[in-house]
């Protein structure tokens, strides 16, 4: 993640989804691409495949409360919780909003958990230490609870945030959440999933598997995430252009860059990657750098 002072914003694009019963792990294990060996210690990446491979929703997956919450874009939310209803069937699951508020702390070294995607459970909020070497966290917990931690915060120095100050730092550690806007477009491993820890080849099938699968041991990955810094506003879903006019691929995620223009993860093909791309967008980063 590129050093930048800290921050504290509340976060109105991110939502908590609540998996509960007496068959929630199973259920998830048979749907989800992740190993979901999480506790109420320990986080993982994930995602929810549709049966072609492609990527409906990210997630951090975390155990609190008695049950497992799947933090993701809120805008994928309804989405979500409906197509893991399709796979219920005569299982003992409870899916539903879990109602909670979301809050990102930048720059706070005091503040625990320590280690990248550990998890702090506490009676009214949960805390999970995001990956890389500067700590940054995420909160979800009762609305009122989160707001006091967040007046907490900013008297104690850190600058108050936005959503899009907070999307700059995912930006910044290659961390590309999907929205609505980019949902059901990319094979995880395009998103780096695989990198994260997001995706188990080992265990049995689940949506998307079979695709997978076979390009994990067959085929070779046409699409990359790479960092763009772009002069013009990018939003997910904005198409990325060769100079020649022909399409490169495609905007996951991106932010408004403090200095102008835009900061994006965005998936483009590898050919791509070699040659020249629209005028004002820069490749900055490949997505296998420092692999």
């Amino acid at each position: 993640m590129t050093t930048q002072p800290g921050l504290a914003a509340e976060l109105s694009t991110l939502g908590v989804l609540r998996v509960s019963g007496a068959d929630g792990r199973d259920f998830l294990q048979r749907i989800l691409s992740n190993p979901v060996a999480v506790d109420t210690e320990h986080a993982e990446f994930g995602a929810l495949c549709r049966p072609n491979g492609r990527t409906l929703s990210n997630f951090i997956l975390y155990e609190w409360q008695d049950s497992l919450q799947l933090l993701l874009s809120l805008d994928l939310l309804t989405a979500v919780q409906a197509e893991l209803g399709k796979y219920v069937l005569a299982s003992r699951v409870r899916i539903q909003p879990a109602g909670l508020a979301c809050l990102g702390l930048a720059g706070d070294p005091h503040r625990l958990p320590t280690q990248p995607m550990q998890v702090h459970g506490e009676l009214e909020h949960v805390t999970i230490r995001l990956p890389g070497a500067t700590p940054w966290h995420l909160l979800c917990g009762q609305p009122e609870t989160l707001s006091t931690i967040h007046a907490q915060a900013v008297q104690a120095g850190l600058p108050t945030g936005t959503d899009a100050a907070w999307a700059l730092l995912e930006i910044s550690a290659r961390l590309a959440r999907i929205s609505l806007a980019s949902s059901d477009k990319h094979l995880p491993q395009a998103l780096e999933l695989d990198r994260l820890g997001g995706l188990d080849f080992n265990k049995g099938c689940y949506p998307g598997q079979e695709v997978i699968i076979r390009l994990q041991h067959r085929g070779t990955l046409k699409r990359r995430l790479c960092t763009l810094r772009s002069t013009q506003p990018l939003q997910a879903g904005t198409p990325i252009l060769l100079h020649t006019g022909k399409p490169a691929g495609e905007v996951v995620h991106a932010a408004p860059h403090p200095e102008g223009g835009s900061l994006a993860l965005a998936v483009l093909t590898a050919t791509a990657m070699a040659q020249p791309l629209q005028e004002g967008h820069t490749l900055i980063l490949p997505s296998n750098h420092g692999q």
